[in-house]
Formats: C-alpha cells, structure tokens, sequence
C-alpha cells in the first residue's frame, strides 16, 4: 500500500469515527439496530444491537453488504425501497416491513428506516425487530377470532333447533378459523352405541356422512367411551388411529384434535378438527374445542328433544287422525244400515207384501178367477219378484264396492257396452226404445265388472225415464285434463297410467223432459242420505255409480236443459300412448 493509500484509509476511518461520534448519542440506543453503510450498501459501522440481531461481531460486519441479511422473496422489494429513500429521494419518509435472515438462517420480522446522511455518500439504517410483538400481535388477533367464533357458535345454537344447518355453520367456521382441512360431529346411537358422523366439512364429506364407527373404534370411538381430550400430533405413531377412514377418503390424517360432548356427565358425541400435517394443535387449540364443544353439546341435546317432541306430536296426531276416520268410516256404516233398513222396510217389504198378497189370493181363489186376471196377478207376483231382486244385486254391490279393492286394466269398452245391452234388452223391447252406439270407443283405465254396471244404470234411467219412445244415444270424448267438475270433488286421484294428465269421458244422452236444477243436485247423492233425500228412480242406481267411480279415481256428471233431455257421463284414466 502506498504512503497515499495509506493515508486516505486513515482519514476515512477517522471521518467515521467522527461520524459515529456525532450519532453516539441515538447510535446505541437500546432495543434498535444500527448501520452506517454506504449507498452500494457495504456496512461501515454497525452498532451493539446489530451484533446481535445479526450474529455477527463489528469486525465481521465491516465490509459486508446489509442486503445479505434479507430473505430472498423480500429482496427486491427492499432494495427498491431503499433505492427510493437514499439514492432517487423520491420515497416518502416511513419505514418498511421485511424478514431479516441472521447468521443461523433464522427469520426475524423486522422494521427498517433509512436515514441519507446530509452531505454524504451515506446512509443510517435503523432496524426494529418486531418478531415478538408481530407474534402477540397474532396471538391476539387469533384470540379474538376464537371469541368471535365462541360468539357465533353461542348465537346459532342458541337460535335455532335445526340441528344440521347449526352443526355445518359451527363446522365450517372451526375449519376455517383452525386452518385445518376438515372437522366433523359423531353422534353416539342411543340403541346401539355406535358412533354416527351426523356432520363433517371437508374433502368427502358425503362419503363419511351416516358412516358409523363401533363403540370405542379410532380415536373418536376412544375419546367417546373415555370421555377424555385427545391431542393426536401424529397418527402414524399412535395405534388408536382407525386408518379405514383415510383409505374411504384418500386423504392421510396426521393431526387430530378430539373432544368429548357432554351432557349431565353423559358422553353423547364428539367434536374432531383433523389435518394433513403433524403436531397442528396446541393446548390453546384444545382450551378453545372444550368450549365450544361445551356449548355445541347443550343444543344438540337440546335439538334432540326437539325433534323427539315433534316426533311424538306428529305421532299422536297420526293417531288423532286414524282415530277420526274410523269413527267417521264407524259412522257412515251406521249410517249405511241404517240406509239398507230403509231400503228393506219400504222397498223391499212393499214388495214382499204384494206378491204375499196376490199369492194368497191366488191359493185360496185361483178357481173362481178368470184367466185373464190370474194371468195379470201371476205377472204382477213377477214383476215384483224381479224388482226385489234387482234391488236386492244393488244391496250387494253397494256393499261390495265398499269394501272390495278392484283390479284397474286396459278396457275394451264395446264388449262391456254390447253385454249391459243384452242384460237390458227387454226393457228396451218393453219401451220400443232406439239405442245408438258408436262404431268405436277410445281405450279407457278401470275395472271391467264394475264399469258394466255404470252402463246399466245409466242406459236403464234414460230408456225409463226418456221420450214417449225413448231415444238413447251412447259416445265417449277424450280429454287433454280433468274435465270440468259437474259435481262435487270425488276422494280418490286417477290412478297413475296412460297419458299424464288425460281422461276418457264416457256419456248417456236421452230425449226425456229434462231435469231442474234442484232435481240434478239430488243426483249422486251418497247412499247414507237416500232416506233423507230422494231423486226419484235414480237414488240407489246413482249412488252405486258414483262409489263405484270413486273407487277407480274417476268422477260423475249430469247436463240437463227441460225439455231437452239429459246427458249423465262419468269419467276414467286414459289408456292411451
């Protein structure tokens, strides 16, 4: 080194000395590292703090650049940052956060300012380290995250007796505020004492949720039968841990944290937060699953009752209910005897009593009457007996549609109509009357035997009850829908098949004086009413009509204009398509 060399080092170490004398009194303030550096940032004197910020001793600081202490995905930023404050002026003053990497590659959050020294090349550098205070910064922060969630969790299970949409939201807040990747709720099975999942968040969720876990099974089956915490910090080394549940998800637990929901010393469940990486929770994490679990399992209780109250209301009102329709069916069948004894009493007696009474004419006269008028006593004593009769195949029906569960099927309607007509053909050779039937019917759902007797019903009522020589006209209409209602609401739907929705609309039109409208709203009439009301000629054909439509989920109707006839029509599922 020349004599010059040698004396320029010499008046640089003294300006520097001169310099540091000048900031000795902030240059070793307590708690705050310092460097003087250069604007290429080689350090030219660091303080006390420093050394030990750094590891370093002054010696070893001497020449080095400061930048060698930051971590390398701040580097940039905070070169730029201090390019701005002592080279190009242009940044505002403040300070700059960044991690500070010391001798032993440990992180420290630190706070940087950037003093340009007046007249110089040079620059202070003072560093705060805010590791600590950034750490009760967090702790603090994440202690009131833990108040909020304890908040929320204390809210939603105080408001709602909605088990799930409870559990999922206390589940979902727990997963996020833990940063784990899942939590779930096991219930224990009162019958069984299995452990079921009745909640859980996560990867798979769908795939444990209902998955049932035998008594004392995992960690959760342990933490269930002991009623003890567990702190798992890594599954690998503990035995307890049912791994079936990391082969059905694909997902390999490492850290679980477990805590019992306890109700009046009684284990019902248990609270899990699960993660993938090992040594997760700390005793904080567990002080906080305690209180919540403390909460959580208040209003599952809580829930439950709720739900088994609603359970057996709506049990007893089932029972209500069966107990009101039987005594309603109870008392239409009294009611419905009532009806038959009517029926038997007058009808039936009436009959009875003139064929009794031509018969005993009949046995103690038949000498001395002409034959002309035996034969019109013999007729009568027939007529009447086929009356009886006849009333007494509806007695019978009525009966047996009641109680009778027909078989619905496709119906070819022409053989149906084409029989009904040869069991009337002398009644229509009595009445001369003129019946028109289509060349084809559309196919209709229903029960073949049943529908017969609909078509004797109405077809006998129009040639009785017609013109002075009835004309009865037979025809059926597809329907897109229900047609409109004539009468009143029948109780059973149509049943299902065909075309959604379509009907067949089968009708009876005759050329009689008509009915009024009070005469129509006696039609159909139930059979429990017939000795109430009477639409006479019609009451017990019609209410048989009307039973047997009801029971195939079909409707009746009548039009009727005076002096224009009457059009009766019932109604069946479509069988079309």
């Amino acid at each position: 080194m020349s004599d010059q060399a040698a004396q320029d080092e010499q008046q640089a170490a003294q300006a520097l000395r001169q310099l540091a004398a000048r900031y000795a009194a902030i240059f070793e303030t307590p708690g705050m590292a310092m460097v003087i550096c250069e604007q290429d940032t080689t350090i030219l004197l660091a303080n006390t703090e420093f050394e030990r910020l750094s590891g370093y001793s002054k010696e070893e600081l001497e020449g080095k650049s400061w930048v060698e202490f930051v971590a390398q995905d701040n580097l940039e930023r905070v070169k730029e940052y201090y390019r701005a404050s002592c080279i190009d002026k242009s940044a505002l003053p403040g300070s700059h956060e960044f991690w500070f990497l010391d001798r032993w590659q440990n992180l420290r959050d630190v706070l940087m300012t950037v003093s340009p020294i007046a007249g110089s090349q040079q620059s202070v550098l003072s560093l705060s380290d805010i590791t600590q205070r950034k750490r009760v910064e967090e702790t603090l922060r994440q202690r009131n995250r833990e108040l909020a969630l304890l908040n929320l969790v204390g809210q939603k299970l105080g408001s709602s007796l909605d088990l799930d949409q409870v559990l999922s939201t206390v589940l979902n807040e727990l997963r996020r505020l833990m940063g784990v990747i899942a939590s779930t709720v096991w219930l224990v099975d009162p019958e069984t004492s299995e452990l079921v999942c009745r909640q859980n968040t996560g990867p798979h969720s769908q795939v444990l949720r209902g998955w049932r876990l035998a008594p004392g099974q995992g960690i959760a089956g342990w933490v269930a039968s002991n009623g003890q915490s567990l702190n798992i910090l890594d599954t690998r080394t503990d035995t307890r841990h049912f791994k079936n549940v990391d082969r059905r998800t694909g997902v390999e637990l490492r850290s679980i944290l477990c805590v019992p929901l306890v109700v009046k010393e009684r284990v019902i469940g248990v609270l899990q937060v699960v993660d993938t990486e090992p040594d997760r929770f700390d005793p904080a994490d567990l002080t906080l699953m305690e209180s919540i679990a403390a909460s959580a399992a208040i209003a599952i209780e809580n829930a439950r009752l709720y739900e088994q109250t609603q359970q057996e209301l709506a049990e007893r009102k089932r029972a209500e209910d069966a107990l009101r329709q039987h005594t309603l069916e109870l008392q239409a069948r009294n009611e419905e005897l009532d009806a038959f004894a009517h029926t038997v009493a007058h009808d039936l007696k009436g009959l009875a009593s003139r064929i009794m009474g031509f018969a005993y004419i009949l046995e103690e006269d038949y000498a001395q009457l002409p034959d002309e008028q035996m034969r019109d006593y013999l007729n009568i004593v027939g007529r009447d007996s086929r009356k009886m009769s006849s009333i007494i195949d509806e007695l019978l029906l009525l009966a047996g549609v009641r109680k009778m569960e027909a078989p619905s099927s496709r119906l070819d309607m022409g053989p149906i109509v084409s029989e009904a007509l040869a069991r009337l053909s002398d009644l229509v050779k009595e009445y001369k009357a003129e019946i028109i039937v289509p060349p084809a019917w559309p196919a209709a759902w229903g029960y073949g035997p049943w529908i017969e007797e609909v078509w004797v019903n109405y077809i006998s009522n129009a040639i009785k009850y017609g013109g002075q020589l009835p004309r009865v006209e037979l025809g059926a209409t597809p329907l897109p829908g229900p047609p409109p209602q004539a009468t009143p609401p029948l109780s059973s739907p149509p049943p299902a098949g065909g075309k959604e929705g379509g009907v067949v609309r089968f009708w009876v039109r005759d050329n009689g004086r008509g009915l009024r409208p009070e005469e129509q709203a006696r039609l159909f009439i139930p059979f429990t009413q017939l000795g109430q009301i009477s639409a006479k000629g019609h009451g017990l054909g019609l209410s048989i009509v009307r039973r047997i439509l009801e029971k195939l989920g079909g409707q009746v109707g009548v039009e009727s204009t005076q002096g224009k006839g009457s059009l009766f029509s019932f109604t069946l599922p479509d069988s079309a398509g």
